[in-house]
């Protein structure tokens, strides 16, 4: 993902730990960026059971 199109999902000065609890990402790699943001949308998985 382009770190352009994060969407914030934390606060400054998040922990990974609290980050990855929200169900988001967390990547600190890139100064001056978020570093906790939303995971890109993939669709919709379903499951289906046969038992």
């Amino acid at each position: 993902m382009n770190v352009k199109q994060r969407q914030d999902c934390g606060h400054p000065g998040i922990s990974a730990k609290e980050c990855y609890s929200r169900g988001c990402c967390f990547d600190s790699s890139i100064p001056e960026v978020k570093w906790c943001f939303y995971p890109k949308f993939k669709g919709m998985v379903f499951v289906v059971s046969l038992l």
